[in-house]
């Protein structure tokens, strides 16, 4: 870190001069802090005692009192455990030294500008600006959100105050001058319940969270005013926004600084004196435990999968090459590179599918705010608790993960809590509710949980409101599986009232059709009075899975694993046939439709069916079904290949995959196979020939 300065400058040019200095030192100081170097502290300490020796000619006695004191910040502490309290000495400085006007401006807020130009600025800034953003306003949204249910955790408050200190200077430095004060104004917010003026709970934690919101918008804006006419549109109630999260005094300025008998205090005096107001609290931000840092590098997702892609490529290729070697004629040493061969290229498509892998720890912290918002909107006491947030899921997964969690917590918000909380407590259960959401892997899969604590699934409502639709006849008994396959029909509510949260009947149907396309199951167990859990298994990857493969006539099929819950080959005597075209299979106590792969997709080379066939009991879209296949082939993990639905079998197909001998496999979908064996029996029971 270099900091050249002309001391030779005239005193009159001493605020302008030392502004120049000072604004770019953010940067290099978090830069230092993380690569610590000798010459760094030198160059600061250097820097702070010039500033001092300047201020004090200048008069500005307070100002040399702060350059002296972070003199002493540096000497004690070091630039890694000092880092914060410099930044918030170089930041109380700048305002300090800023014109009147300039500084008053500022700290209210936007002012009128509505439009800022984004066409006179760096490119390149923007971008890094762009890809720092979130992470940074997502770390401050958790950490406001964790103060809920801890509001006097120091580590959280300091952790905001940080994100909103830094996202202010990499806004200032990229010119986005409307973001740079909002983030400022946020800053200020923090800093007064850093030193107690407020608490952030309530009212205020809603201004804070709202700030995130509002800051949030803007680098939405940002990312659209570039891919259009280059121009950031500011919404009109950011700047009553930082106006509110940073009052003006009365005296005209945010920044009051006492003047008169202070100015008569020599320096080391000053510095022993408590902060005036505006200054920062050092006391109540203790130096973060050194945390070992890792390199990372941005990659655009396009490119990570092309990668994936050809990796997958150069695995089927790899399996085609072994395929076809006589490796009994081959010598020895050639056998042994293609098994290296083999082993590299399991390694790389290893390595290449957990490049894609991200920990859900976003989608959870995004839940926990949806969470907040929905019981304050609701009048309803509800914390969220969650836990595997750090556990990791393909990027594809992850993304479509939102929706589903989303209308889940929204029900059970709503439909599941209780509203009153002495029904809770007559209940014998805590009076603030609690939902759990939690992720795990189990067995090769990753599984998620939404649970709650409040009155469980009402099956009497769900069979009356099904009755009156006509999807059950008067006076039904219905399993409990039907129960769960009801609950996820389109536009099924049992919902008195519509209200801005839920009771539409969308919400359900969204969450099955979000994990059928994961290619994922779902188990659903509810307790009357004491809650319901809604658990889902997802795989890890959706480039990748786990598959049997079985054998039709001359082709071959894949059933992803995850789906089968077992294998059998039934007796002829366990196979129903209740009327013309049906057959159920006795399993476990109970019957479920079987259907014969041949006939469902349409398999007729001429090749006999076997006498006694193997059965895959899977499940999909909430119910169980018995897939008939001529035999079990085996079990592989098959690279997958998307392509259009194949007519006549469009519910049937979720894609495809290459064979080792270079044959094309299609996957089945087991969600499509039940939804068709399902209306096949609804229909058969319109007609008459079925029960």
């Amino acid at each position: 870190m270099t900091v050249s300065l002309d001391i030779d400058t005239p005193v009159a040019g001493f605020r302008a001069r030392w502004r120049q200095v000072l604004e770019p030192l953010d940067g290099m100081v978090l830069t230092a802090a993380a690569n610590p170097a000798a010459d760094d502290l030198d160059d600061l300490l250097r820097l702070f005692r010039d500033l001092g020796c300047e201020a004090d000619t200048a008069g500005e006695r307070d100002v040399a009192a702060r350059a002296r004191a972070a003199q002493n910040v540096l000497l004690d502490d070091g630039l890694g455990a000092g880092a914060d309290r410099i930044l918030e000495t170089t930041d109380w400085i700048l305002r300090r030294l800023a014109p009147e006007e300039t500084a008053e401006a500022a700290d209210v807020g936007c002012g009128q500008q509505d439009i800022v130009d984004l066409r006179p600025l760096d490119p390149e800034t923007l971008r890094d600006f762009l890809d720092e953003a979130g992470e940074h306003l997502d770390e401050a949204e958790a950490r406001l959100l964790a103060l809920e249910y801890a509001p006097d955790a120091p580590a959280s408050l300091n952790a905001a105050f940080r994100s909103f200190h830094t996202l202010k200077g990499m806004a200032g430095f990229a010119g986005l001058a409307p973001v740079q004060a909002l983030a400022h104004a946020a800053e200020h917010h923090l800093e007064r319940a850093r030193r107690g003026e407020i608490a952030l709970v309530g009212d205020e934690l809603d201004l804070a969270l709202a700030a995130t919101d509002a800051l949030k918008r803007l680098v939405v804006g940002v990312v659209e005013g570039l891919r259009h006419d280059g121009r950031l549109r500011v919404p009109t109630d950011v700047p009553a926004l930082a106006a509110r999260l940073a009052p003006a005094p009365k005296t005209g300025g945010l920044v009051v600084l006492a003047r008169g008998k202070e100015h008569a205090r020599d320096a080391a005096s000053a510095a022993m004196q408590p902060a005036p107001d505006d200054a920062p609290t050092w006391a109540a931000a203790p130096p973060a435990p050194a945390v070992a840092r890792r390199e990372a590098v941005r990659v655009s997702a396009d490119r990570l999968d092309l990668l994936v892609d050809t990796i997958g490529e150069l695995v089927i290729t790899e399996a085609m090459v072994r395929r076809h070697c006589d490796l009994r004629r081959m010598p020895v040493e050639q056998q042994r590179n293609l098994e290296r061969l083999a082993k590299l290229s399991r390694e790389l498509q290893r390595i290449g599918l957990e490049v894609r892998m991200v920990p859900v720890r976003p989608v959870f912290q995004k839940m926990a705010r949806l969470v907040r918002d929905l019981a304050r909107k609701s009048g309803r006491d509800v914390e969220l608790r969650t836990d595997g947030e750090d556990t990791e899921l393909d990027r594809s997964v992850v993304d479509l993960l939102t929706d589903p969690l989303i209308h889940l917590l929204r029900n059970a918000v709503d439909h599941g809590i209780e509203a009153d909380p002495a029904t809770r407590v007559a209940a014998g259960k805590p009076a603030r509710a609690t939902i759990g959401l939690r992720a795990y892997h189990d067995g090769g899969s990753i599984v998620l949980e939404v649970e709650d604590d409040g009155r469980g699934l009402d099956r009497a409502a769900i069979v009356d409101k099904a009755i009156r639709r006509g999807l059950l006849p008067p006076g039904a008994h219905p399993a409990d599986h039907e129960i769960q396959r009801l609950i996820f029909q389109p536009g099924f509510s049992t919902s008195t009232r519509v209200t801005e949260v839920s009771g539409r009947g969308v919400g359900l149907d969204v969450v099955r059709r979000n994990i059928e396309e994961l290619r994922g199951g779902m188990e659903i167990a509810s307790e009357p009075g004491r809650g319901c859990r809604f658990r889902f298994r997802l795989p890890l990857t959706l480039a990748v899975i786990d598959g049997l493969s079985l054998g039709v006539g001359a082709e071959t099929y894949i059933v992803p694993t995850l789906a089968v819950r077992r294998i059998v080959r039934p007796e002829p005597s366990e196979i129903v046939r209740p009327g013309e075209g049906d057959e159920l299979l006795r399993h476990e106590g109970a019957l479920i439709p079987l259907l014969r792969l041949r006939d469902c997709l349409g398999v007729a080379d001429g090749t006999a069916a076997p006498a006694r066939p193997v059965a895959l009991v899977v499940e999909g879209d909430g119910c169980r079904l018995a897939l008939v296949a001529d035999d079990l082939l085996g079990q592989q993990q098959v690279v997958i290949k998307g392509f259009d639905n194949p007519a006549g079998a469009a519910s049937a197909i979720a894609g495809g995959t290459i064979l080792p001998d270079g044959k094309v496999a299609l996957i089945l979908d087991v969600a499509g196979l039940v939804r068709s064996a399902r209306a096949r029996c609804e229909r058969a029971r319109a007609a008459g020939t079925g029960d």
